[in-house]
């Protein structure tokens, strides 16, 4: 048997259609549900909040929404996600089946896509500050990876220079 023919092979045996992947197995660039919130207002809460499909990266640290790119940020007190091009600070989690997402109140947008799910996933606990939006678009990430190429650069650029600095 040929390389060519043990690999196809191996990758024929090793791929399953999406029916029979469980629950943690996805496909790239399939969605997952999470409730986001914009927390530009200092400690407020009073800034918009979704419970939206959002489509992780393949390593889970970014997420792309709502045409922006969500990267993980650590050392931040009430936020855990930034956006790339803005610097736009997000809370990003898992939506709760209580149905209490929002600490203080405030409308929360839902993709009208995702009402059934949410009613089954609060088990009929729908707040009444949620209100329905049209569906989102799925983002365009390619546009993202120039970006985030960009800033790469600028930081290897930045190391080679200070290390050159002290030479």
């Amino acid at each position: 048997m040929s390389n060519f023919a043990f690999h196809a092979t191996f990758l024929a045996v090793r791929a399953r259609p999406a029916c029979e992947r469980g629950p943690n197995q996805r496909k790239k660039m399939d969605y997952i549900v999470r409730y986001v919130e914009l927390k530009s207002s200092c400690h407020t809460d009073a800034d918009e909040a979704w419970i939206a499909r959002v489509w992780p990266s393949s390593s889970g640290k970014t997420i792309y929404f709502n045409g922006m790119a969500l990267k993980r940020a650590t050392g931040t007190l009430d936020s855990n996600h930034y956006d790339l091009a803005t610097g736009d600070l997000y809370w990003v989690s898992g939506v709760k089946k209580r149905g209490t997402n929002r600490h203080w109140g405030g409308p929360i947008y839902i993709e009208e896509c995702l009402l059934p799910w949410y009613e089954k996933h609060t088990n009929g606990k729908c707040p009444a500050e949620l209100v329905p939006r049209r569906d989102l678009p799925k983002p365009d990430i390619s546009r993202f990876h120039a970006l985030e190429n960009e800033a790469i650069g600028l930081a290897n650029t930045t190391k080679t220079a200070n290390a050159q600095l002290r030479h």
